[in-house]
């Protein structure tokens, strides 16, 4: 303001100066122009009337006072002009300069480290580091370099980026949540319409969104998958297009990165799941299921089977040593092609160099095998007893 003011006065009385010089100076070559007209005029008119000379005096005051009320009138307007200018050029530079300093005041907000005890209002922040006892709305996006400390709302309708850690005692509301290194503490709600990473970094790949990702690393290959739920320090790292996975566990995967309807629990290193209950209940209504047909395989598919003993050297190191019974896939898929028959589920080739089994699929195959072995003891032991009766009748 003071840049202003002086540079305005000087301005005007630059001005002032200039249109002085100007009038003074015109002042002096209108008398020496009209005081040379009437020496040269008496000059000429000395054999003239007295009537001439008092036309010439007449004409000369008239032209002189034409002349200095030109003059004046000139002066005037452009003393109007001036102030006008001035005041005009004072009032423009003013609402510059209102409108600069509204403008950075609202710039505050890129300060280092904002400390705001009450609700802030901020469009858009660059913030090192933010610790907020009120609440906070932004309007555009947040990039905080530090740690985000807050006691009570956060309600964000932009992005949330920070490289740091995010500690919220209150509520979450945005719509992406993005984290590089640090994690999210909240202590009520967290509620968002895109993915949500807490405990880790963001889904930065992900282009559809409706994920619930938990734990440093997780989920950060996903790109069009969808509904999947990843909790786990870099849990499901290799899903992408895979969709309504479970995948729970640190260093858990599922069996492919394209994988869908697939749940997965722990790594490779558990051996043990345990339960309250004794089994896992799945739907099993007569009403779901059709072409229902009595199962041909049996006893002689049970018979093709070879329960081993063995212990654990998985080839990543994660189960050495460990004692188990159980079967051997490749002995699986032998036993079906014997047979002629796939068994649905039981052994799975997604992945050529990791088989896996699924033990509970053989329940029903034993069944048949069991009434199998039941039908021919019912046989047999009519055979026995026809035989008894035959020798009771001999001896």
């Amino acid at each position: 303001m003071n840049n202003l003011r002086t540079h305005t006065d000087n301005y005007v009385d630059a001005s002032y100066t200039q249109l002085k010089t100007y009038t003074d100076l015109s002042l002096n070559n209108l008398r020496t122009y009209t005081d040379n007209y009437i020496d040269a005029s008496y000059t000429h008119l000395k054999t003239y009337t007295d009537s001439s000379l008092n036309n010439l005096r007449t004409h000369t005051d008239l032209y002189i006072d034409a002349s200095y009320a030109a003059l004046k009138s000139y002066t005037d307007t452009s003393l109007n002009n001036l102030r006008s200018h001035t005041d005009n050029y004072i009032d423009a530079s003013y609402s510059e300069l209102k409108s600069y300093a509204d403008s950075s005041l609202n710039l505050k907000s890129t300060i280092a480290s904002p400390t705001f005890t009450g609700t802030a209002t901020i469009p858009t922040a660059n913030i090192t580091s933010l610790n907020n006892s009120g609440d906070a709305s932004f309007v555009g996006n947040m990039s905080i370099g530090g740690n985000v400390s807050m006691n009570n709302i956060l309600d964000l309708s932009g992005s949330l980026i920070t490289h740091n850690n995010v500690n919220v005692y209150g509520i979450i509301n945005q719509y992406t949540t993005t984290l590089d290194q640090g994690y999210i503490v909240n202590y009520n709600n967290v509620s968002g319409n895109g993915d949500i990473s807490a405990n880790g970094i963001i889904l930065e790949k992900s282009t559809h969104g409706e994920n619930s990702v938990f734990g440093i690393s997780a989920g950060t290959s996903l790109t069009s998958g969808t509904n999947n739920t990843i909790v786990g320090y870099n849990a499901g790292n290799n899903v992408t297009t895979g969709t309504n996975n479970i995948i729970i566990g640190s260093n858990a995967t599922s069996s492919t990165n394209t994988v869908s309807n697939e749940i997965t629990l722990g790594n490779n290193s558990i051996s043990v799941l345990r339960c309250q209950a004794s089994s896992i209940t799945s739907l099993s209504d007569a009403r779901d299921k059709k072409n229902i047909e009595e199962l041909s395989l049996g006893l002689d598919f049970i018979n093709k089977l070879e329960p081993v003993k063995f212990d654990w050297n998985t080839r990543d190191g994660s189960k050495v040593d460990i004692p188990e019974f159980g079967f051997i896939a490749q002995q699986l898929l032998e036993a079906q092609e014997k047979s002629n028959i796939i068994v649905p589920n039981l052994v799975n080739d997604t992945i050529p160099e990791k088989l896996e089994a699924s033990y509970g699929t053989l329940l029903p195959i034993m069944v048949k095998a069991i009434k199998d072995l039941s039908s021919i003891i019912s046989n047999q032991q009519e055979e026995i007893n026809s035989l008894k009766d035959k020798l009771s009748k001999i001896f």
